[in-house]
């Protein structure tokens, strides 16, 4: 392999031409430049050492450059890694990194979903960081990683092919996430381990910019909200309103369960409010009641009041080995 062409080892990447069901064994060549579909012969072109798996929704090769793609033009990861905004971003997964490693040392292949410009990069072994947006990719100083530029919702790798998968206050931005949340179980090895944190909980009135706008501009609806927001932001108004739905759900719902989740409208107007982009509002106790019900084991949260009671928390989880997952039905059985 040319790592001057690319720098991702061919062994994990998948076609995305492909369907992900049937992505194992060998499936893309190098030919100079570009990557072949080992099956039907399509290219996906590589730009500077980072294939360009964006699919258009004809399953073509996406040409098209996002809004981002202007914003992080001249990205500098250098500085970055050090900056104390993004460092108090990932603290607490750096924490739960850390407390783990005192036990047991992190396994690589490792993937990243929604890495921008990879600031945990350094710390993570055989890294590869994935993001929708080549710029941020291209940042310089992130050119020895290996870097692919696709979606979260069909990831060009084949099936259990990483030992870890990380990913940070990403999948909220990603349109009809409950296909991001099976991407990762699919890519994940049998025994891998899961750290999982997004931004749980977005609002409505954050991609409205409500609490930041004056009420003059508001609609009568949005004055209302504006004016209950010291309430609806409160501790006893979440948990009046959450953990009642939580328990029925862990006690009611059929295993394994679906992501339950409401979509949001996105706003691209900047108010000055966290994650006024983000298209969805998942409850932190859906992504993990998600991966228990396919045979994870939660290692953050181990009782059920830690689960029906969680907030922003990081969700880290083993994954059951094939072993694991029948030694569990047998034992459920009368």
């Amino acid at each position: 392999m040319s790592r001057h062409l690319i720098n991702v080892p061919l062994n994990l990447l998948a076609s995305p031409f492909i369907p992900a069901a049937r992505r194992v064994g060998a499936s893309v060549r190098l030919h100079h430049d570009t990557l072949i579909c080992s099956e039907t012969g399509q290219k996906i072109p590589v730009v500077r050492g980072v294939p360009d798996c964006r699919l258009t929704d004809d399953g073509e090769i996406s040409g098209k450059k996002e809004g981002f793609e202007r914003i992080y033009s001249s990205a500098c990861r250098t500085g970055t890694v050090c900056d104390p905004v993004y460092l108090r971003q990932v603290e607490p997964l750096l924490r739960l990194i850390d407390a783990h490693c005192r036990d047991i040392p992190l396994a690589g292949p490792t993937l990243e979903v929604g890495c921008g410009m990879g600031v945990l990069a350094e710390r993570l072994p055989g890294y590869v960081g994935l993001d929708y947006v080549m710029a941020i990719l291209q940042a310089k100083g992130f050119e020895p990683f290996s870097r692919v530029c696709a979606s979260a919702n069909d990831m060009p790798f084949q099936s259990g092919s990483f030992a870890t998968v990380i990913t940070n206050n990403a999948l909220e931005h990603v349109p009809e996430v409950h296909r991001a949340f099976a991407e990762i179980d699919r890519v994940l090895k049998p025994g891998g381990l899961l750290l999982f944190k997004m931004a749980w909980h977005c609002t409505t009135y954050n991609n409205l910019g409500i609490p930041n706008r004056p009420y003059a501009d508001l609609p009568i609806r949005h004055k209302l909200t504006k004016a209950l927001l010291p309430i609806i932001r409160s501790k006893p108004y979440k948990f009046l309103t959450r953990v009642p739905r939580r328990i029925g759900r862990r006690a009611f719902s059929r295993w394994p369960t679906a992501l339950r989740y409401r979509v949001l409208s996105p706003s691209m107007e900047y108010y000055g409010l966290p994650d006024h982009d983000a298209y969805c509002d998942v409850d932190c106790h859906e992504g993990l009641m998600y991966f228990e019900s396919r045979g994870y084991k939660c290692l953050t949260h181990l009782s059920y009041a830690d689960k029906v009671l969680a907030g922003q928390d990081v969700l880290a989880f083993r994954k059951w080995t094939e072993q694991g997952v029948a030694k569990q039905a047998a034992e459920s059985l009368p």
